[in-house]
């Protein structure tokens, strides 16, 4: 019986053909049929349910049980020939196809205590397929992928950030999965914007309209409430030529926040104040280190400008400037202000 059981056709399969034991898994829980039919896509079939009594008997001739391992192998077999971020599904596969899948994984992952990836090969082979979905519908990785914060809406993100792999909203309801996937946080976001920018057009690397970039700058003030944020990124995000003023899309380093002071020379580039939110300006302010502009601001980050070795760039503007400036004799009082004033060709 063992020998002549191994390969016979006696094991029916959920799909209605007859298999031999060894070309039929035995689930461990009872599964769906939506989730048989998943399996079958990728290269695997159930046992029929009616056999479940007879596990034992089957198993014995051959037929596997469905470990994560297994599910794994058959993964990586059945999306071999998908490049991750390339393809995009139709909205009707999230459920006919990937809410199926997603469970079974979920339910085949260890739990928490033994999900490292680097004492796990077989999680280290899941991170590598491109299983998962953005929430613009297009077949990723997880190494790939970013989990929206709780606090933003990962709609929001993904078109804030398309060319950022923004995992589907619906994959934290599999915790499992989730928890490897990595948390969007604003290093990442600008590390993402950064790179893109060396090689891309800013207009295909973020939303440029004002109120994509309002929202753009609110996220930023957002993730940085989340998280430990380092210095260097701060930086970066300065330097990056995303910020919105008169003059068009410059970096905040060139630029200074609305105040109390107008500039008689125009070299100023203001931020445009109708695209920062309150939260943003304060983040623009404190952590970015924007200055705002009073007169102070003034001669140390634009006057310089103004002045070649050979003096002003525009005569007809230095009376009003020499004027503006003698009105407020205060400056000479401090030290920074005095040693730059005394080193231009004023």
């Amino acid at each position: 019986m063992k020998i002549t059981g191994t390969q016979a056709h006696i094991a029916p399969a959920q799909d209605g053909t007859v298999q031999a034991p060894s070309g039929v898994f035995l689930p461990r829980v009872p599964m769906t049929m939506q989730q048989a039919k998943t399996l079958q896509e990728i290269g695997g079939r159930l046992v029929a349910e009616d056999l479940r009594p007879f596990q034992t008997a089957i198993n014995q001739l051959g037929a596997p049980i469905l470990t994560f391992d297994r599910l794994m192998a058959l993964l990586e077999q059945g999306m071999a020939r998908q490049v991750p971020g390339e393809v995009q599904v139709e909205a009707a596969r999230l459920e006919s196809f990937y809410f199926p899948l997603w469970s079974m994984v979920n339910d085949l992952l260890p739990d928490a205590a033994n999900q490292s990836p680097g004492n796990n090969p077989a999680i280290q082979r899941l991170l590598s397929i491109p299983f998962l979905l953005t929430e613009d519908m297009y077949a990723v990785t997880i190494n790939q992928s970013y989990v929206a914060p709780a606090a933003l809406k990962a709609k929001q993100v993904a078109s804030l950030l398309p060319r950022l792999a923004i995992a589907a909203h619906q994959i934290v309801g599999f915790p499992k999965i989730a928890r490897l996937i990595r948390h969007l946080d604003l290093g990442s976001v600008v590390s993402h914007i950064s790179s893109m920018c060396a090689t891309e057009r800013i207009e295909d690397v973020i939303g440029v309209e004002q109120l994509e970039l309002r929202d753009l700058y609110a996220m930023f003030a957002d993730l940085d409430r989340h998280g430990n944020v380092e210095q260097a990124v701060y930086q970066l995000l300065k330097n990056l030529p995303i910020w919105l003023s008169s003059r068009g899309l410059i970096k905040a380093t060139q630029a200074l926040l609305h105040g109390n002071f107008t500039d008689p020379t125009g070299q100023v580039d203001l931020l445009e104040a109708t695209v920062l939110t309150d939260a943003a300006k304060e983040f623009v302010s404190i952590k970015l280190g924007v200055p705002t502009q009073t007169i102070e601001a003034f001669v140390l980050n634009v006057l310089p400008r103004f002045f070649s070795d050979d003096g002003p760039l525009d005569a007809q503007k230095y009376a009003r400037l020499i004027s503006e400036l003698a009105g407020h004799p205060v400056l000479v009082n401090d030290e920074n202000i005095r040693r730059l004033l005394g080193s231009l060709s004023i």
